[in-house]
């Protein structure tokens, strides 16, 4: 068994983009191996998640690639849209070969500014709920207040009449 050496790297970083746009992510694996005998593996850290989950595998697909005298170079892309925060974080390419995974240095997404975050949706949540929480007491204060003043209404029996004085 000799050893194959195998480096990944990936290319670049991302501007930030709005939801809904998609990026194409790309990356160079550069070996001793022919590209038939290498996985490559996309994977996607997000904060939330401890581990990387796997999103796609390319099998097989040499057709990116050049040969060299002594090494291999095949550059991969992987494209996804990016709909919402559960789609950003930090995209890995990795290539499995003979029982190792070899990571690339990782290329982070992350959504424009102006996309309403799921922070500020949180608050904007809270602010209305506090506004309709305010209108309730006022609402619900009015009605006690018109409620006293009804039960405290002097009562007076059928018929009877009420004189008005007027003093100058």
């Amino acid at each position: 068994d000799r050893v194959v050496k195998v480096s990944v790297w990936q290319h670049g970083m991302l501007d930030p983009v709005p939801a809904g746009d998609s990026v194409t992510l790309q990356c160079s694996v550069l070996s001793e191996s022919r590209a038939a005998e290498l996985q490559v593996l996309w994977f996607r850290a997000a904060p939330p998640q401890s581990h990387p989950q796997i999103i796609y595998t390319h099998h097989n697909s040499s057709h990116q690639c050049d040969s060299g005298s002594s090494t291999h170079t095949c550059v991969y892309n992987f494209t996804k849209n990016i709909l919402s925060l559960n789609d950003t974080g930090t995209y890995y390419c990795a290539v499995s070969l003979c029982g190792k995974i070899i990571f690339g240095n990782g290329t982070p997404v992350q959504l424009t500014n102006n996309t309403l975050t799921e922070q500020n949706f949180k608050g904007s949540v809270v602010i209305c709920l506090a506004v309709a929480l305010a209108v309730c007491l006022v609402m619900n204060c009015a009605q006690a207040v018109l409620y006293c003043k009804k039960q405290h209404a002097v009562k007076l029996p059928q018929g009877a009449l009420i004189e008005k004085t007027h003093t100058q």
